[in-house]
């Protein structure tokens, strides 16, 4: 951040409805996401590393789930969902 200036933070479980089970882990690990609307953060449990995917396209009942954006499958044949993080910020802004 430049300039002093502070950006929207936002916890990945509260984007997806989802209740945590745990206190959360103090400090959180922040993914920093620049969008059309700016910049926004979002706390997640741990940041497990990057990879080059192919995004493949999601079905027509995932469709309608905010904040996905596609699927991809890992080598070892697990499914992984991409998330949208501009589209999952945009709903909460303050």
């Amino acid at each position: 951040l430049q300039g002093g200036s502070s950006i929207p933070i936002h916890r990945l479980s509260a984007l997806l409805y989802f209740n945590a089970m745990s206190p959360p882990r103090i400090p959180l690990p922040l993914l920093v996401v620049t969008t059309e609307l700016g910049q926004a953060a979002i706390a997640v449990d741990a940041l497990l590393g990057q990879r080059e995917v192919v995004l493949r396209p999601l079905g027509k009942l995932l469709e309608r789930i905010d904040g996905l954006s596609g699927i991809t499958i890992f080598g070892d044949g697990r499914p992984v969902f991409l998330l949208d993080a501009a589209r999952l910020t945009r709903g909460s802004r303050a």
